[in-house]
């Protein structure tokens, strides 16, 4: 978890768990200091709510890209290939 995805957590769950009786913290105050819009922060507080501390947490955090490439295109190339040649030549 980032201190950016800390920082958010401490004021979502500071605004989850405050007291009803006591409300000082507005959802559009929270919102506010983490520099959300209120629909966004609402999205995090039904995540937390939902999944814990590890809700808002992006979900593909460590999955390999959908773009990378397979091992075997990006593998060494062979000593007489042409690019390898084009640099000794140049030298």
């Amino acid at each position: 978890m980032s201190l950016q995805e800390r920082d958010r957590m401490k004021i979502v769950h500071e605004y989850v768990n405050q007291e009803p009786s006591r409300k000082h913290l507005t959802q559009a105050k929270a919102a506010q200091i983490v520099r959300l819009s209120e629909r966004q922060l609402q999205r995090l507080v039904a995540q937390y709510r939902a999944h814990g501390d590890v809700g808002p947490i992006h979900r593909l955090r460590g999955q390999p890209s959908n773009r990378k490439l397979d091992p075997s295109v990006t593998a060494p190339q062979p000593a007489g290939c042409c690019c390898c040649l084009r640099r000794s030549n140049s030298v």
